[in-house]
């Protein structure tokens, strides 16, 4: 992964002071959050709901705003934001009762490569359907870096990179109220929500509200 330059332990890798930039890139709709709840098998009330709608479109600017905030020094892939992402999904999935697992199985004879597939993998799985993504067929970029494409390719795979990336934020997160449970693994197709190829644009006001108290209100 290379060196981290100045960064500090557990600090960005990117200077966000006076940059910002608002999300024009995803708006979900009711029907949007409802594919989303029915991929995951859960039942969300308003409050759940609306967590649910700031967190996806925060962590979409977010990570828009990390392609182009300057690198504080050293080498490597690095995403700034994804970690909590997922540890924030799983609180959210976690209130409403549901199970966080991945519903992992080792390789065996009738799943070669192994098998993976739970309630709450098909659920990340659907919003990670509504994130932004690159050309993937410009060979110039690397298609798994997450600074070029939030939106990571989806595999039922225990070694696939959506799989491991959430286990890794699951397992290292310091919040203890968030621990992955057993849960049978689900080895048929779930049908995942398709994004609408032509989204509104606009901006949810306490999702504007929270990138003003993290990043300073964008000067006009």
């Amino acid at each position: 992964m290379g060196g981290k330059g100045n960064r500090k332990p557990g600090s960005f890798a990117h200077a966000y002071d006076n940059h910002v930039m608002w999300n024009t890139h995803i708006n979900l709709s009711d029907a949007d959050l409802d594919a989303i709840v029915k991929a995951g098998n859960v039942e969300l009330d308003n409050q759940q709901t609306l967590d649910l709608k700031v967190e996806i479109e925060t962590y979409a600017s977010l990570a828009e705003a990390e392609k182009d905030a300057p690198s504080v020094g050293g080498r490597g892939r690095s995403s700034d934001f994804v970690d909590q992402h997922y540890v924030n999904l799983a609180k959210i999935y976690q209130s409403t009762g549901g199970v966080i697992s991945l519903g992992r199985r080792n390789p065996s004879r009738r799943y070669p490569k192994g098998i993976a597939g739970s309630d709450f993998l098909f659920f990340v799985a659907a919003i990670n359907n509504f994130l932004p993504a690159e050309d993937r067929g410009d060979k110039s970029k690397k298609v798994d870096d997450p600074k070029i494409n939030v939106k990571k390719i989806f595999k039922r795979r225990p070694e696939n990179g959506l799989v491991r990336a959430i286990r890794r934020a699951i397992k290292t997160t310091p919040d203890q109220s968030i621990k992955f449970d057993r849960a049978p693994s689900i080895t048929d197709n779930r049908e995942l929500p398709v994004p609408n190829k032509n989204p509104s644009h606009q901006n949810d006001p306490r999702h504007l509200q929270y990138l003003e108290e993290r990043f300073g209100r964008a000067e006009m």
